[in-house]
C-alpha cells in the first residue's frame, strides 16, 4: 500500500488484523472483500518505511468476486525505486496490455480479459523488480555488469548483448526478455573468464617450466 505522508487518514499504523481491516474498509470499501485475513495479518505486522521497497505482486493480478472482477497495475503490482522511469513506463503498459486483453476477450468476458492480462503483466511485474534491484546494488551486482557487458558486446556483439539499461531503452525488449538475456550472457561471460583464466594458468606453467629447465 503507497501512501503520501501528508495523508493524516493513513498517519495511524493499524496495530491488529481486524484494525487494518476497518483502516481499509473505511477508505476502499470495495476491496476489502479482495484481501484475505492472513494479509490483514501481515499488513499490521509489517513496519511502513519512508522509501518503496522492491515488491512484486503476482502471479495472479486480479481477483474474481461474485458480479465484480478487479485488477491491479500499476505501482501496486510492482514496486520500485524511480530508476530511468521504469515504474511510470511500465504503468502504462499495464494499461495497454489491460485493454489489448480486453479488445481481444468476446464481449462480458471480464474474467477471461483480467486472466490473460495476469499471465503476461505478472511475469513483466517480477522481471522489473528484478532488474531495478540489481540496479540498487553494489560494485559486483550493478556496476561490475555493466563493465562485462561493454567489454564483450563490444568484443563479440553477435553473442553478447548490451548492457540491461541500452536493452531497456529499446521498445522491442520487454523485462522478461532482458532478464533472460542477461542471464544467458552471464553465463557466457563465466564460460570464457574460466576458459581465459585455465588458458593463461596454462601459459604461466609452461613458461616457469621453461626457465626452470633453462637455468637447470
Amino acid at each position: 500500500l503507497l501512501l503520501p505522508p501528508t495523508d493524516s487518514r493513513l498517519t495511524g499504523q493499524a496495530e491488529s488484523a481486524e484494525s487494518a481491516k476497518k483502516q481499509l474498509a473505511s477508505l476502499f470499501p470495495a476491496f476489502v472483500q479482495c484481501v484475505t485475513e492472513q494479509e490483514f495479518h501481515k499488513f499490521a505486522q509489517r513496519p511502513m518505511s519512508k522509501l518503496p521497497s522492491f515488491a512484486y505482486a503476482g502471479p495472479d493480478l486480479h481477483v474474481n468476486t461474485p458480479g465484480t472482477t478487479f485488477v491491479a497495475l500499476g505501482d501496486s503490482i510492482h514496486c520500485v525505486k524511480p530508476y530511468f522511469g521504469l515504474g511510470v513506463n511500465s504503468a502504462f503498459e499495464d494499461v495497454i496490455c489491460l485493454n489489448q486483453a480486453l479488445d481481444e476477450a468476446d464481449l462480458g468476458e471480464w474474467t477471461a480479459a483480467a486472466e490473460k492480462y495476469s499471465n503476461i503483466r505478472g511475469k513483466e511485474a517480477e522481471a522489473l523488480v528484478t532488474l531495478s534491484r540489481s540496479f540498487d546494488g553494489n560494485f559486483f551486482e550493478f556496476v561490475l555488469p555493466l563493465i562485462l557487458d561493454g567489454i564483450f558486446s563490444n568484443a563479440l556483439p553477435a553473442i553478447f548483448g548490451v548492457n540491461a539499461i541500452r536493452m531497456l531503452q529499446s521498445e522491442e525488449n520487454t523485462f522478461t526478455q532482458v532478464v533472460a538475456r542477461k542471464r544467458q550472457d552471464r553465463i557466457l561471460q563465466a564460460i570464457v573468464i574460466l576458459l581465459g583464466a585455465v588458458l593463461l594458468g596454462s601459459a604461466l606453467y609452461w613458461i616457469v617450466m621453461q626457465i626452470v629447465q633453462f637455468i637447470t
